[in-house]
């Protein structure tokens, strides 16, 4: 339907980032509300205007779908994760602690780089990725800024980590 078009991303099939606050401001009001933790995982492709420049925008298209399923995979039915824009992903984990959402980011890194990217003309490709997580935020939106000042964090510090905010 209209709806679901307006709510999907086109590419990955996942939450755009309208249905992903939607929604997410829905289980984050439910976890505060029964004392629940919740936690933030925000994750952006490492160097993936290098696969772009290299290898061109459709086989971009690739690794972000890959990518997806992988995500997909490696989550649980409770949390929600969308495409939140670019190469950027993000997920919000109900009743999980910041170390729980730590160990789900490593997790993830470890499959992404034991996982190859079969590209078009035989090319083959790894991707890493750099990973924020924070379960600190009075709001929503304090949550997911936490966790993307955590993984700007992990970007400069050399990328393909995992960092937690640190109050």
């Amino acid at each position: 339907s209209a709806e679901d078009m307006a709510r999907t991303d086109a590419l990955t099939g996942l939450n755009n980032r309208r249905a992903f606050f939607d929604k997410a401001r829905i289980l984050f009001d439910f976890c505060k509300r029964n004392q629940q933790p919740v936690s933030a995982l925000m994750l952006d492709v490492d160097h993936f205007k290098n696969i772009n420049d290299s290898f061109g925008h459709a086989s971009g298209d690739v690794v972000l779908s890959r990518l997806a399923n992988l995500l997909k995979i490696n989550l649980r039915d409770s949390d929600l994760l969308c495409r939140f824009g670019g190469e950027e992903f993000a997920v919000l984990l109900p009743n999980t602690v910041g170390v729980e959402a730590e160990e789900i980011a490593n997790q993830i890194k470890r499959t992404m780089m034991n996982s190859t990217i079969v590209l078009a003309q035989e090319n083959l490709l790894s991707i890493t990725a750099s990973f924020g997580v924070s379960d600190t935020g009075e709001t929503l939106e304090d949550l997911l800024s936490h966790a993307d000042k955590a993984m700007y964090l992990a970007k400069n510090s050399g990328r393909n980590s995992v960092m937690m905010y640190q109050i």
